[in-house]
């Protein structure tokens, strides 16, 4: 059995191992849990605040980061602690504050590890005090820590003005993908439900439902399955039709040819796309994760560090007949074998 395995991210300050200790104290009476603390220094604290117990190991890297630096001896204590002893139910890993987190994910999908561990939620807090839009630019690593959750806990809302509060909920809300889930929280009370929250579906997209906006209605569903194991998923709203592409995260791309893809957006019909408005998607692209988008032109990529999926989503107009097969064989043509 995989272990149920979970990241818990955020800025130095955030709130992550007072959560860690809440989920802790309600972790099932029966399972067995395992805590990997990361921190930069040679000295480490937050491991030696938590607890260790028959049913609750708790192991620490110190003295660099496992997001870049230390990722050797990040593989090298979960093989130990997965072969030493029975294997626990659930593992939680919390990073530095300093490091930009989707180097764990990439070492977590490793091969030999992936066989082991079962990547679910990862949860990001953050602290609204510390934040403003501003202070996230490319490549920062407060934004790429959210921009890698599953999960957002907009934590120390008791301490924090409401205007602050809701900044962060604008900028989360405007982020793409969407959160699986964003929620306040006061002095890191963590619902441990959110733990299980990232499956292998995308629940924005997963689950099919309907509802009104005035005299027009919202559909969603899934479609069937699509190249390279996707899933494919459609919907029709105020006069736009949609159809999402999501694929498994080790799925690669050549990402010249969705390059070309995209710059192809310009003639849609082409594309069997005609009245194309939108465009957008991540994608892994073997070396690093892509960002693309289409509006009456193709933008550059741009590096991030979503892992949960590759996955595109184009908007047409209602009244348009898109050759949807035609599109999905030229997005096949970019998946590498």
């Amino acid at each position: 059995m995989r272990v149920a395995t979970n990241l818990i991210i955020g800025p130095l300050g955030a709130g992550k191992s007072t959560a860690i200790r809440q989920l802790l104290v309600a972790r099932p009476e029966a399972e067995r849990w395992a805590v990997l603390v990361n921190e930069f220094g040679e000295v480490g604290i937050d491991a030696a605040t938590l607890r260790a117990s028959d049913q609750v190991t708790v192991r620490e890297i110190a003295g660099g980061c496992v997001c870049c630096g230390a990722q050797m001896q990040l593989r090298v204590t979960l093989t130990r602690l997965l072969q030493r002893g029975p294997r626990p139910h659930r593992l939680l890993i919390e990073p530095t504050g300093l490091g930009h987190p989707a180097g764990v994910v990439d070492a977590l999908r490793d091969p030999w590890l992936a066989e082991a561990l079962e990547l679910r939620a990862t949860i990001a807090l953050i602290d609204p005090r510390e934040f403003s839009a501003e202070r996230i630019d490319r490549g920062s690593v407060l934004g790429d820590q959210l921009a890698l959750a599953d999960v957002v806990v907009v934590n120390k809302s008791d301490l924090a003005r409401r205007a602050e509060v809701e900044a962060v909920l604008r900028y989360v809300e405007g982020l793409y993908p969407p959160k699986r889930a964003v929620v306040v929280a006061e002095r890191a009370n963590v619902d441990p439900g959110l733990l299980d929250e990232a499956g292998d579906l995308p629940e924005d997209l997963s689950a099919a439902h309907s509802h009104d906006h005035g005299e027009e209605a919202c559909t969603i569903g899934a479609s069937g399955e699509g190249p390279g194991g996707s899933q494919v998923f459609q919907a029709s709203d105020l006069g736009v039709e949609t159809r999402g592409w999501v694929f498994p995260p080790d799925r690669v791309f050549d990402r010249r040819c969705l390059l070309r893809l995209f710059e192809a957006m310009d003639d849609g019909p082409a594309l069997g796309l005609p009245a194309l408005r939108r465009a957008k998607g991540v994608f892994n692209t073997g070396q690093d994760w892509h960002r693309l988008d289409w509006a009456h032109g193709a933008g550059a990529p741009e590096p991030v560090s979503y892992r949960r999926d590759s996955r595109l989503e184009v908007l047409v107009d209602a009244t348009s007949t898109p050759d949807w097969e035609r599109f999905q064989a030229a997005l096949a043509e970019c998946l590498r074998q």
